[in-house]
């Protein structure tokens, strides 16, 4: 998954990518199951690959680079057990990674263009939905 957005400080020249290379999470769950139904929250921690791409459109210069963010999830889903080994199930995950004094390099940048390499602060939001069929081994 991949967002771009124009620069705030040179709209028309500018253009941010960045790019959701791997995500992962950690989390734990707890939840109430009243008869066939199963209803449940989650929390944990989340990381992702995120990859940064400026591109200026004047000059052309261009800058990339990725690292590794880390942050947390939250969440919650439901369940319904069609029979005694197969449910259908629905979940709704929100994860908030941070990066803090991420270093773009640029090796086509012409030296203290820009004030030279930039350094790039920020806070991404992922939002995700699942349906799943699941089987149950062992009854």
């Amino acid at each position: 998954m991949a967002q771009s957005e124009r620069s705030p400080f040179f709209p028309e020249a500018d253009l941010y990518t960045t790019k959701i290379n791997l995500i992962t999470s950690i989390t734990g769950r707890v939840g109430f199951a009243c008869g066939r139904w199963l209803g449940y929250a989650k929390g944990g921690w989340s990381g992702a690959d995120i990859e940064l791409d400026l591109f200026d459109h004047v000059t052309p210069v261009r800058a990339n680079e990725s690292t590794w963010a880390n942050g947390w999830t939250v969440g919650g889903g439901a369940e319904y057990a069609f029979a005694r080994s197969v449910s259908l199930g629905v979940e709704y995950d929100y994860a908030g990674l941070d990066i803090d004094r991420f270093t773009v390099r640029c090796p086509t940048c012409p030296l203290n263009v820009g004030g030279g390499v930039p350094v790039v602060d920020g806070d991404i939001a992922v939002q995700s939905v699942t349906a799943r069929l699941n089987y149950h081994f062992g009854g």
